[in-house]
Order: C-alpha cells, then sequence, then structure tokens
C-alpha cells in the first residue's frame, strides 16, 4: 500500500509521515502490516537528487540554446529530473503498490511536481503523461495549511520555488 503526504513547504508532511509510521508499527499486528517505510521525494541521495538539489539551490543553471528558447525550458527539464528521481525507486514502488501487508509513506509525491509545473506554465496533459511509469498511490493526504503559517514555521526560504516568493 502506497500514502502519499502532499503541502506546502513547511506544512508537516514529514511530521505526519513519522506519526503514520509509528500508528503503523505499534498496529502492525492487528493490520497485518509486515513492512513500514518512508520515502521522501525528491530523495536527494541518489544521481538525480542531487542534480535537483543543486539546480534548486542556483548552483547551476538551465542556459537556453536553439533547443530550448523559451521560458519553459527550466520547469521542462526540472520536471524531468523530478520523474526520472522517482523512477530510480520504480522497483520499491511497484513492490508496495497494490501489496495489503506492506505500507509506504511518501513525503511529498508527483502531485507536488504537477502542482509546481502547472505555477510554471508546464501542461496539464505533459505532466500527466509523463508520471505514467509510477504506480498511482492507495491513498492521498494532503496537509493543508495557509502560506502565512508556513512562513511562520519557515521564514528562511533557499531554493528556487520559495525565493522571492511572497
Amino acid at each position: 500500500m502506497i500514502v502519499a503526504i502532499e503541502g506546502i513547504d513547511a506544512s508537516g508532511k514529514e511530521t505526519q509521515a513519522t506519526l503514520l509510521k509509528v500508528w503503523a508499527l505499534d498496529n502492525a499486528d492487528e493490520m497485518c502490516i509486515h513492512d513500514v517505510r518512508i520515502q521522501d521525494f525528491p530523495d536527494y541521495k541518489n544521481v538525480t537528487g542531487k542534480y535537483i538539489d543543486e539546480l534548486l539551490k542556483g548552483e547551476w543553471e538551465i542556459v537556453a540554446n536553439e533547443l530550448g528558447k523559451n521560458a519553459l525550458t527550466k520547469a521542462t527539464v526540472m520536471q524531468c529530473l523530478m520523474i526520472t528521481n522517482r523512477l530510480e525507486h520504480g522497483k520499491m514502488l511497484s513492490e508496495y503498490a497494490g501489496d495489503p501487508f506492506s505500507l509506504l509513506i511518501l513525503d511529498r509525491y508527483y502531485a507536488s511536481g504537477q502542482v509546481y509545473g502547472r505555477a510554471d506554465g508546464l501542461p496539464v496533459d505533459w505532466l500527466e503523461a509523463i508520471h505514467f511509469l509510477v504506480p498511482d498511490p492507495d491513498l492521498w493526504i494532503f496537509v493543508d495549511i495557509s502560506v502565512d503559517e508556513s512562513f511562520r514555521r519557515r521564514p528562511d526560504r533557499q531554493d528556487y520555488y520559495e525565493r522571492n516568493r511572497t
């Protein structure tokens, strides 16, 4: 079983994922669950995750050339990196998908990519199409807090999507 937890930055996704994991482990016997795991996306520890982290922090930049002269080039590259980051976990995602005896808790998943991609002007149909290889979660949980509360919790914003956005 896959549960995806989504929400804006500092909404408490990590806290909710941890609480769900603790609850599932405490109730594993009666729920017949033998495996509980949390996976963050993007996964900054794998190959593409390092590129994503550097791009978000502005450590390298997408330079437009003949193949990419429009404003959507950076957004397209970012989404391609994000889906590749998830696909690097394809085997694990497939193993948990539909398995009622295991629980994979995702701290962000592809809904975040779709939201950020739309905010950057990418077409909805393309954003949906690039995720056809990753399984849908069995349950989405959206943690809803205000932008003001998010900034109160984490006033220092460092990445591309957070800088200079109020």
